[in-house]
């Protein structure tokens, strides 16, 4: 490869080759040098190991393989994280993404995934990631609900194992245009939950047996964690739904080989994925828009990893070698398949983002709420809101709103359809008639007031009128007597007249019991008559049970003496 197409690949984000060397006593540096920042391998060309395996050549032929990382006598540590390093965000966000091994038997592929055979330090990729994904769900708990689920097969030639029913036990079945919709999920709870599921599964591969690599499996084992994101945020109302695929591809060999411990029907099984993952990734490399239909039906791995095992999603490759003279042929087989992967041209990654579905039920539900109130205020513009639609206390209501509308306790009076101001003119209507006729009925009220204080005045008019008449009426008849009076009184004052003229000492008058002085000394027999009535008249008054003071009776004679001198100046 030149320097420019090395250059354009550590540029790859979403598609990256990563290669892993077993440690062995057989390992041959003069086979494989490694450069020093471990992103170049160089294999000694396989001509050259042949035909110069025991003579020393000066001018000897290495081919190059560039890579993403190379991993040499490394901690799983260090494989996990230069590996999935910016993987799990982007999938966490909906990019679908793959870890695939591929190599020769015995090779560490299973070790370098899972490592569930060894100790806790040792684990692989599987366990390591599975805790980061649990703490990333612990992290955006407040901004995403998110949920996975774990499903986990094995596929042997023509044949699909689900590792965690466990009702088919270890039974295979051939699959058919739908056997991949079967598969068993599982929802995943926690950390520990999941790795004893896991642990079952693995415990459920088909392995070699009587050989002396006791883990080597004989299938290919895919794990896959659906995630699927709910973001919590109302205004990117999205569900994000992502899978990752770990792929634990069956190791290739080479009939014949003394460290080839499988039949040839699991070896030829073996060879024949690879080489059918082989040629859809050149399919997908090539610059001309050729279908891969066809090639993706000859695989049931690549049936079942579908578009996630493309160049929009994020994929990272581990080959695993050998670096003896022995397997130097398939490690150069590895090699140019990683390099095949290494050269398509990345596209931008695609994001599986939907809208939420309950957000957009209640947008939905939103918008026709909205239509329906618009049709309502157009109902009501239009006049289509019937009268008899308005319940008893509605109708009341409005009433008691015009009523503190007019009082002022309500300053403003808001009417939404013509039926409204209707009941509201038929309320100001009664109104109005209602204080029209206490209107009117004052004014009867007053009319025959003013009538019946007339008619008291007209009786006492005429009440007036009869007491004169009759006054009048009575005038001759007491003439006679007013006569007799004034000569009674005159008697008196000439009487009087004269006793003052005589200047004689003597007693001034008697007082009587009716407190009136009636002269000097007169005796009862100079009393006239009008004196001896106004007696008789105190004596029938006394004896009528009326007690009158002495007092009293004075002013009483008093008036009456005024009242007959004012009759005798009329008369005359």
């Amino acid at each position: 490869m030149t320097d420019n197409e090395e250059e354009g690949n550590t540029k790859i984000k979403n598609i990256k080759v990563f290669v892993r060397i077993l440690p062995s006593v057989n390992t041959r540096e003069s086979c494989v040098k490694i450069q020093p920042e471990r992103n170049i391998i160089y294999v000694k060309c396989l001509q050259d190991a042949k035909f110069h395996k025991d003579s020393k050549v000066k001018d000897q032929t290495y081919w190059r393989f560039p890579t993403d990382g190379i991993f040499y006598n490394s901690f799983q540590e260090d494989v996990y994280q230069g590996v999935t390093k910016d993987f799990l965000k982007n999938v966490l966000d909906g990019v679908d993404g793959v870890i695939m091994t591929y190599g020769q038997t015995a090779t560490g592929k299973s070790f370098t995934i899972s490592g569930l055979r060894s100790n806790w330090e040792n684990r692989g990729l599987l366990a390591r990631l599975l805790a980061d994904l649990f703490i990333e769900k612990k992290c955006r708990k407040h901004i995403s609900d998110i949920e996975y689920q774990l499903s986990f097969i094995e596929l042997r030639g023509n044949n699909v194992k689900d590792l965690l029913t466990p009702q088919n036990g270890n039974t295979s079945h051939t699959p058919k245009l739908d056997s991949f919709k079967n598969i068993t999920s599982v929802p995943l709870r926690n950390e520990e939950d999941t790795l004893k599921i896991i642990f079952e599964g693995e415990a459920h591969r088909t392995i070699i047996k009587g050989s002396s690599y006791p883990n080597s499996h004989l299938g290919t084992a895919i794990i896959t964690f659906h995630i699927s994101s709910t973001s919590l945020i109302k205004s990117w109302a999205v569900v994000t739904a992502s899978k990752i695929h770990i792929v634990d591809m069956a190791g290739v060999d080479t009939i014949g080989k003394p460290n080839c411990f499988k039949t040839a029907f699991d070896v030829g099984n073996a060879n024949l994925a690879k080489t059918q993952l082989e040629q859809f990734f050149v399919y997908l490399g090539t610059s001309e828009n050729i279908s891969t239909t066809a090639v993706v039906r000859t695989s049931n791995v690549l049936k079942y990893l579908g578009n996630a095992l493309g160049v929009t999603s994020i994929i990272r490759c581990i080959a695993h070698i050998r670096a003896s003279r022995e397997d130097l042929d398939i490690t150069l087989s590895m090699l140019r398949f990683s390099n095949k992967i290494a050269k398509l041209q990345p596209l931008k990654v695609t994001y599986n983002i939907v809208p939420q579905a309950s957000l957009i039920i209640q947008r939905l539900q939103d918008k026709v709420n909205l239509l329906k109130n618009e049709l309502d205020i157009n109902d009501i513009f239009f006049h289509k809101e019937a009268l008899m639609n308005m319940s008893k206390a509605r109708v009341e209501q409005i009433k008691q709103d015009g009523i503190n509308f007019l009082n002022g306790t309500l300053p403003d009076l808001m009417l939404l359809s013509i039926s409204q101001a209707q009941v509201l003119l038929r309320a100001f209507k009664e109104l109005y008639t209602k204080t029209n006729l206490e209107k009117i009925e004052a004014v009867k009220n007053a009319e025959m007031l003013a009538a019946s204080k007339k008619d008291s005045t007209q009786h006492l008019d005429i009440s007036s009128s009869l007491r004169i008449s009759k006054m009048g009426s009575s005038k001759n008849v007491s003439s006679s007597q007013s006569n007799k009076f004034r000569r009674d009184i005159e008697r008196l004052h000439s009487k009087k007249s004269a006793a003052s003229m005589e200047k004689v000492k003597e007693k001034v008058g008697d007082l009587r019991k009716s407190s009136i002085t009636l002269g000097p000394g007169l005796p009862d027999s100079a009393e006239g008559d009008a004196i001896k009535a106004m007696k008789i008249t105190r004596h029938t008054k006394l004896s009528d049970g009326l007690a009158y003071p002495d007092s009293a009776i004075a002013d009483e004679i008093n008036s009456l003496v005024s009242e007959v001198s004012c009759r005798l100046c009329t008369n005359s």
